[in-house]
Parts: C-alpha cells; structure tokens; sequence
C-alpha cells in the first residue's frame, strides 16, 4: 500500500460515482473492492466518501435530475476553480456546474470539453483528494476516450496547465498523457473511430485488482456485468466491466514487471 502525499495540478485527484441505487452499489463495490462507506451530513445530499483502510478513494451520490446517471466522473486538481472556468468557453468547452464551495474540504466546478466528455475541477481546502495506491480497489489510471483529440488536448492545456507528451501519434494507436517531471498522471486516447456516431467522449476510471480473472468473477457473482474478458497488454492485465446498474470501469492487474498503468 502507498499512501499518495503529492497532488499535482491537471492530475486526477478525485472520483466519484452518480448512482440511480447507492444501497445496490456500495453491496457490490464492497464485495469487490473491500470498500467502506462514510456518510456526510444532510447538507451533502446523501453523499457518501468512500474509504478503505482509513483512506480516502472518493466518492458515491444518489442520482438527482434528469441528466445520465450510473457513471464515474473524474475531477482534476486546479488551484483556482473560478480561473478555471472562465477559460472554459475560450478553450471550446462548456461549464456544465459553476464552482462552487464545499464547506471545509474545497471547491469544485464540472465542465465539457470539445468532445463532450465531462471532467471535473477539484480546488483543495481540506481535502486534498484520494490518496491511496498500489492497493486492490484503488484508482489505478485515469484517461479518456476522445472523438475529438487535438481540440480536446489544446482544452485540457490551457483550463488544466496540462504538460502534454504525445506517446504515440500514428492512426492506430494515437494517445497523449498529462505529465509532471517524468511521471505520466492521466491519458487520452483518440477513439474517434471506435465511438458509436453522436456519442460523447467519456473518462474511464482504472481500479487496480490483485487478480483481473478473480475481479471478474466477482463481478458477475454480485450482479455485474462483463463488457471485455481479461487479457493480458503491455499495462497490466485489463478487463472492462459494468456494476449492477451499469456504470461501466476498467479492471487492471500487475503484468509481470508489476505494471498496472500506461508509464512508457
């Protein structure tokens, strides 16, 4: 287990789950996961932080509204949420909840970019975002499956400071991450020939597992679903799941050089 003490701008620092049935999901994500459950007050909604081992992985609310709900969001750390947003429009994004302030722990706005992809904005007072790693059921990875790369590239530099590495830019394989020093923090991936036509980009959370076949039959067993069977890459062993109600995540396991996230 490590216990994460840096939080990097333009890094994922937060996640959280939109759930049209908490009680359903915190069984499941319990079973797989080993997660716990800390409840906020009545002022938070019914959001729930969630834990293990005493710390923190992020966070699960009840579906309000009319917008899509069963999906993870993924919100990156800013230190000003307002400067944030108000170069949103100028970047080709849309600032989808205005920031605001969460009493004790910081402020938080929720955007669009270019694609359509939502992403959030975390400005820490108190809470400094998720920190543990290297653990079964602990965010792994973060990055995007984007219809419109270059676009939504130039969007993530200049709202989230990002520092840009081009890994790899042939039309097989095109992806870029987000880098601090010679540590990669989150990824996109061109997937504009893989996303159905009309459909949004969409972040991806990646949980690692001690074992990807043993997740996977706990999803099933508890009422997931399996989007792609485990097989073996160059990052770990990945599997594509859903919970019961459909929120959908990648599963990641070490590969035998113990890697479990895109790093070269």
């Amino acid at each position: 287990m490590t216990v994460r003490t840096s939080f990097h701008t333009g890094s994922p620092v937060w996640i959280d789950l939109d759930t049209s049935d908490p009680e359903r999901a915190r069984a499941f994500y319990a079973a797989l996961f080993g997660w716990e459950f800390e409840e906020g007050g009545p002022e938070y909604g019914g959001y729930a932080q969630i834990t293990k081992d005493g710390h923190q992985i992020g966070g699960i609310m009840p579906h309000q509204g009319d917008g899509p709900a069963d999906m993870w969001s993924v919100y990156l750390a800013v230190t000003d949420a307002n400067a944030a947003a108000a170069r949103v429009a100028t970047a080709g994004g849309q600032v989808i909840v205005e920031p605001m302030e969460i009493p004790g722990m910081g402020r938080f706005a929720f955007f669009l970019d270019p694609a359509g992809g939502g992403i959030g904005a975390w400005q820490a007072a108190g809470l400094n975002g998720f920190d543990l790693e290297e653990v079964h059921g602990a965010p792994a990875w973060c990055e995007e499956m984007n219809g419109d790369f270059r676009r939504s590239l130039d969007f993530y530099r200049h709202v989230f400071d990002w520092d840009v590495d081009l890994m790899s830019d042939t039309d097989d394989f095109r992806y870029a991450r987000h880098m601090v020093g010679d540590e990669p923090q989150a990824g996109i991936m061109d997937a504009a020939r893989y996303l159905p036509d009309g459909a949004p980009s969409a972040w991806y959370v990646y949980f690692l597992v001690d074992d990807a076949d043993a997740a996977v039959a706990t999803v099933v067993e508890h009422g997931g679903t399996v989007v792609k069977e485990p097989e073996e890459s160059g990052f770990g062993r990945l599997a594509v799941v859903r919970d019961p109600l459909g929120a959908e995540m990648k599963i990641v396991a070490r590969n035998a050089e113990g890697q479990a996230r895109i790093t070269t």
